[in-house]
């Protein structure tokens, strides 16, 4: 008779999958060779203590290529606030890029005193382009990601997601299902109306020998109205994309524990292979030694994977007989000028990340229409549009007159907008004084800024500095691969509406 573990923290002691002895599941520790020659074994579970997205995807992508065919895996792990777009999407079109560079409110600790978000610290948030496809998604330390990788002919898409369904019902989730979509979703009954929400999506990679299904699911993640702040980007009315775009989808948390739902779910995931076996838990060094999984991470943090695999895409700034929809200027910035507004147009096609052709139209150009037209071209083709600040660009093309300089500095304010890049520092040159409230606002931010850490290509460095999950572990259940201690540092910055309101409360207090 096989023994049974009942396991403290599971609703009424559920009782997990039988295992023939205890030993099977202590707790050890594996080497890196080790675990590699787990890739050969017929069924393998994999728990990440590490929250960097971008090594996460790269184990995860490793397991996919070096795992043996015929072999069936499921790996569990939990990122730091990322948001994270398909293969084939537009980061212009779905992120708020402008608002993704501030971050989010660092999660409040129990411990922490009430107090207003404005004066906790804010934790940087990673843009990562994986390698499925599907649409963007946003994580953090409440939205578990759940893994199968199988062989194609294993492959369907809601098999796994019920698997997670069935983890969700065995914790008390009520209402939980799969959808049409393969979606797991939450019919709640609320003010006597049946609603539905979705807790769970999901994409899929399939190679000829192999296939991946990887889906989230909201345990206790982000207010959803500061994840739709994230996804939604004031520049998606002015670009036409061939990339994919994302289905919008009213969301909600389950409400679960982390670690109850990670045993949960491995625990069915046993039950549907019949494999009682233990789970091994991966850490930081020894992971990132793996040559295949450093290469990864590094292609995945670099500029010309998450901007430069940007399908083709078109901006404009009016409307044009291919995209006749409307353009809401003010969206980008504070300081377009209606009367402005009809008086120039411009476009910019983009392709791998930088200019392909720019056109400009409207502006008192210093030199003759053909030769304007040469002078953009140079000025502008093959930049990368990441991180550029068009007004240095567009000034040696124009007579440096005020109503000239005026268009200049609205069509940079545009573009810069477009993009995601910050207001050029050489505006107010051109513009003249701002207001009190303007300037105090302009210099808090400048001063957030200096505060920053540099960021940039040498942030690969710290493939080693990434923090990992606390330990959760309870002794039984996993072996260890390596470990990982230093921690990554919350910058003390306010969001520009945070100061915008901080500053007009002190200004009103002080009349």
């Amino acid at each position: 008779m096989p023994m049974a573990l009942l396991r403290p923290g599971l609703p009424g002691w559920r009782m997990l999958t039988p295992i023939r002895t205890p030993s099977i599941i202590s707790k050890r520790n594996v080497s890196t060779a080790s675990w590699e020659r787990h890739l050969n074994r017929p069924i393998q579970i994999y728990h990440s203590k590490i929250n960097n997205p971008y090594l996460n995807l790269s184990i995860e992508h490793h397991l996919l290529q070096k795992s043996s065919p015929e072999s069936t895996i499921l790996f569990i792990y939990f990122n730091r606030p990322s948001v994270v777009i398909g293969r084939n999407q537009n980061p212009f079109k779905e992120v708020n890029l402008r608002r993704l560079s501030k971050g989010v409110p660092a999660k409040k600790k129990t411990t922490e005193p009430a107090g207003p978000a404005l004066f906790r610290p804010r934790e940087p948030v990673d843009l990562v382009r994986r390698r499925s496809g599907g649409g963007t998604v946003f994580h953090d330390s409440g939205n578990a990601n759940w893994c199968v990788i199988c062989p194609p002919g294993a492959f369907d898409r809601d098999k796994h997601a019920e698997m997670v369904v069935r983890a969700l019902k065995a914790l008390k989730v009520q209402g939980v299902r799969v959808n049409e979509r393969h979606d797991i979703v939450q019919d709640v009954m609320e003010e006597g109306e049946l609603r539905t929400y979705k807790v769970s999506g999901s994409a899929y990679k399939l190679t000829r020998t192999r296939s991946l299904h990887h889906g989230t699911c909201l345990l206790d993640s982000m207010p959803s109205a500061k994840i739709s702040e994230l996804l939604r980007s004031p520049a998606e009315p002015f670009i036409k994309s061939k990339g994919v775009d994302s289905v919008r989808s009213k969301i909600r948390n389950v409400n679960v524990d982390r670690r109850e739902f990670r045993m949960a779910v491995i625990d069915e995931f046993r039950k549907m292979y019949r494999a009682n076996i233990p789970y091994t838990t991966l850490t930081g060094p020894d992971v990132v030694d793996i040559e295949n999984i450093k290469n990864g991470f590094k292609e995945l943090r670099s500029q010309g994977w998450i901007y430069g695999q940007t399908p083709q895409f078109t901006v404009s700034w009016q409307p044009t007989a291919e995209d006749p929809r409307p353009r809401p200027h003010n969206a980008l910035s504070d300081h377009i000028d209606e009367d402005y507004v009809s008086s120039f147009h411009m476009r910019f096609t983009v392709r791998h990340g930088a200019i392909n052709e720019a056109f400009l139209w409207g502006l008192d150009f210093v030199e003759s229409i053909e030769d304007s037209k040469q002078a953009v071209k140079e000025a502008f083709v093959n930049v990368p549009v990441h991180r550029l600040d068009f007004l240095p660009k567009i000034l040696p093309l124009i007579k440096h007159e005020p109503e000239s300089l005026k268009k200049a500095v609205q069509m940079s304010d545009f573009l810069n907008g477009v993009f995601g890049n910050n207001p050029s520092p050489l505006r107010e040159r051109y513009l003249g004084p701002k207001n009190a409230v303007e300037l105090a606002i302009e210099q808090a931010m400048a001063a957030a800024a200096a505060a920053e850490p540099n960021k940039g290509e040498e942030e690969e460095d710290r493939i080693l500095t990434e923090p990992q999950e606390e330990d959760d572990d309870d002794g039984h259940g996993g072996h260890d691969v390596g470990s990982e201690t230093n921690s990554r540092e919350l910058k003390q910055e306010w969001s520009q509406e945070e100061v915008r309101e901080k500053l007009q409360e002190l200004i009103k207090d002080s009349k």
